[in-house]
């Protein structure tokens, strides 16, 4: 039995206020399984495939290349001398390494180390959904694309990472910061200050939004504006602790007759089906504060105005 397997046997032992994070863990033990038994590309005829690491519930993933000859042996990216390099300058960056997913968007060692035959035996795009289930599963939305291929298997149309290193940009609700790969850089000790600050500047993004967004700002004004003021207190924390983790909740409005789900931010990934279902109505957590403070009576105008016409509350 894979590990996966036995964990979700486990699922009725666990308490119904953990299980939303137990079944993470499950995605991504299961995510790592598939990934280990991948023969999608004639790389694995003489190699292992290295699978992503990282706990669910991380906020931060580390994307590299390739693995190299030590992640190889031990079966984990990042841990040879480029990675020891990464973990350090995480460190410095003000970063913990136990709130980070390390990965790579090819998943064995080209021969050699060789990128190019990886490309030749269409290793990118056989470990492509690969890349994209261990995003979606580790929830992480802050991420470091390390190196030009990084770069490229998120934004293809950029000419290299110097042209575009540094700048944060979203996609798909993910937070992106394009800089150097650590091999790189320890090749070129002068590009050192650039990756850390690059992962600083990474770091802000997150750790502000987690100042801005808590759960204390979803208060008991909120909850009434919603209609939902007779939630119990261990109703009330279970979803304000769903928000401060994951930065979104889904609730029911009896004010609206309709599921709200409350985004931290307009950037932040929320999973299917609340992403697009057409039924329920989205508000940040400040339109839901700012809303309340106008009176019950125009969260039904707002909803309306949003659901119609996808408007911005701003003032």
């Amino acid at each position: 039995m894979r590990r996966s397997e036995e964990m979700l046997a486990r699922l009725p032992d666990v308490p119904p206020e953990f299980r939303d994070e137990f079944l993470d863990h499950v995605s991504v033990a299961a995510a790592r399984e598939e990934i280990e038994a991948c023969r999608r590309c004639a790389l694995s005829d003489s190699t292992s495939p290295v699978p992503w690491s990282g706990a669910a519930g991380a906020e931060f993933v580390m994307v590299g290349e390739a693995p190299g000859a030590t992640e190889e042996a031990r079966g984990e990216p990042f841990v040879g001398k480029a990675g020891q390099l990464l973990r350090r300058t995480l460190e410095e960056a003000g970063i913990d390494v136990r709130r980070v997913v390390f990965g790579n968007v090819v998943c064995c060692r080209p021969p050699q180390n060789r990128f190019d035959v990886a490309e030749q035996v269409g290793a990118p795009e056989a470990c492509r959904p690969h890349f994209v289930r261990m995003l979606s599963v580790s929830r992480a939305w802050a991420v470091a694309l390390l190196g030009r291929r990084a770069q490229r298997a998120v934004f293809p149309q950029d000419s290299g990472v110097g042209a575009r290193r540094g700048q944060l940009r979203w996609k798909n609700g993910r937070l992106y910061v394009v800089s150097w790969h650590p091999a790189y850089v320890l090749r070129n000790p002068a590009a050192a200050d650039a990756l850390r600050s690059d992962l600083v500047k990474l770091r802000q993004a997150v750790d502000g939004d987690e100042r801005r967004w808590t759960g204390s700002e979803l208060g008991a004004a909120s909850w009434d504006a919603l209609g939902r003021s007779t939630l119990s207190s261990d109703e009330r924390e279970k979803l304000e602790k769903h928000f401060r983790r994951y930065g979104w909740v889904v609730v029911w409005s009896p004010v609206l007759e309709r599921r709200v789900l409350i985004v931290s931010t307009q950037g932040v990934a929320v999973p299917e089906p609340w992403r697009s279902d057409p039924e329920t109505v989205t508000f940040t957590a400040a339109e839901v504060v700012k809303v309340a403070a106008w009176g019950a009576g125009w969260l039904r105008r707002v909803a309306t105005v949003k659901a119609e016409l996808g408007a911005e509350v701003v003032g």
